[in-house]
């Protein structure tokens, strides 16, 4: 919920400032061109465009941080969707207002269509990026056990040594969480390092619509996990407590 208030707030902000404070500097493409191919430019207009495209992404942060707070679920993918749609409807709308890509006519110059190619390259790999970082941390929890150890695989997992776990308890109530830190939270999959009410700074690797829970206590850190299957998670918890005793 947080984070799309703060999503929200930052891009608001940056829109106020290119928008209203004539912060054009900020303005990608138009801070590196010489005084001269700056005259060619209508940076009012295109800040304008900045300024509605900033202000629509936000309120759907917002909406986004809102509808979170009434636990929606899955509402990263819609948010990253409008994003990306946004943005190339923007790059299109402010093409005419710079003569520097475009002719009298108002089509695009070979340099125009050579400089929109590489906006659209950088934009679709943005967006497969983000949908393999959204894929791969969607993935259910999955443990590896060692003879010493075991480890928690795929996005923030770690290995963790039989010897330094201090407690181990099964919850049927997941920890309130007051923040994520370093993480990511899509519907209910949550991974990385979150503070909790009840026990601090933690790692969570878990689905938080399949309790129970496990919490781990080590000498080093604090984790709450579970995984894909009720009768997994409490084989899992059986397992550790027997490392324990």
């Amino acid at each position: 919920m947080w984070f799309y208030f703060l999503l929200g707030t930052i891009i608001i902000g940056m829109g106020l400032l290119v928008h209203k404070g004539k912060a054009y500097f900020l303005i990608s493409g138009y801070n590196t061109y010489s005084k001269e191919k700056k005259k060619n430019v209508n940076v009012e207009a295109i800040a304008r465009y900045m300024g509605l495209y900033s202000y629509l992404n936000g309120f759907i942060a917002y909406l986004a941080g809102v509808l979170t707070a009434l636990d929606v679920k899955n509402l990263m993918t819609p948010v990253i969707v409008f994003f990306v749609i946004s943005t190339i409807v923007l790059l299109v709308k402010i093409q005419k207002y710079d003569g520097n890509m475009v002719d009298e006519e108002g089509k695009l110059k070979k340099d125009g269509k050579k400089q929109l190619v590489i906006v659209g390259i950088i934009t679709g790999i943005t967006v497969i990026f983000v949908g393999a970082v959204m894929f791969y941390s969607t993935r259910p929890t999955t443990v590896v056990q060692f003879e010493d150890s075991f480890e928690i695989k795929g996005m923030y997992g770690e290995e963790v040594p039989y010897e330094e776990i201090v407690t181990v308890e099964l919850l049927e109530h997941l920890p309130a969480i007051t923040m994520r830190t370093n993480g990511s939270a899509v519907g209910p999959k949550l991974r990385g390092h979150f503070n909790t009410r009840e026990y601090g700074a933690v790692k969570l690797f878990l689905d938080k619509s399949k309790p129970p829970y496990i919490y781990i206590e080590t000498s080093k850190r604090r984790f709450v996990m579970n995984l894909p299957e009720k009768s997994k998670t409490s084989d899992f918890y059986e397992f550790l407590k027997s490392k324990v005793e």
